[in-house]
């Protein structure tokens, strides 16, 4: 069987959600036609944890070292671009768009705080061309 067929019935027709590659599926009436399929394995029941963890590093980074074909895209591997994604946040924090900072306004206050930090050596704009990472809104950026 291919894993795309596999992950179609355990995503979708376990759950009683639509099936996106099949036009004559509808969604069921009740839902919004949404599935999810979550699959745990406890990797010890087949070997030494730390050995598997081992091997997949070895096999990640021979991926990794892959030459790509265009050399200002190297291969990544599933997780590569939340680290680096998160690692840029962390430097230059994310960017927020106006939508959802209007919509966010009331969130220190509902959680017990007095609000957001934002550095005062910045002021801040909408950027031209950046757009927030949630909601595609124009996003705000120091300037």
């Amino acid at each position: 069987m291919q894993v795309g067929a596999l992950v179609g019935i355990l995503s979708s027709k376990l759950p009683s959600a639509t099936m996106v590659t099949d036009l004559t599926d509808t969604k069921h009436p009740g839902t919004m036609g949404i599935g999810h399929f979550f699959l745990a394995i406890d990797t010890g029941l087949f070997r030494d944890p730390a050995d598997f963890r081992r091997d997949v590093v070895d096999f990640t980074d021979s991926l990794r070292a892959t030459r790509p074909a265009d050399p200002a895209r190297p291969v990544m591997v599933a997780g590569d671009p939340e680290r680096r994604n998160a690692a840029r946040r962390k430097q230059e924090g994310s960017r927020l768009g106006l939508i959802c900072w209007r919509r966010s306004r009331g969130l220190p206050r509902r959680a017990g705080r007095s609000g957001f930090w934002i550095d005062n050596q910045a002021s801040l704009g909408v950027a031209s061309s950046a757009r927030c990472t949630a909601c595609a809104s124009p996003a705000i950026a120091r300037r």
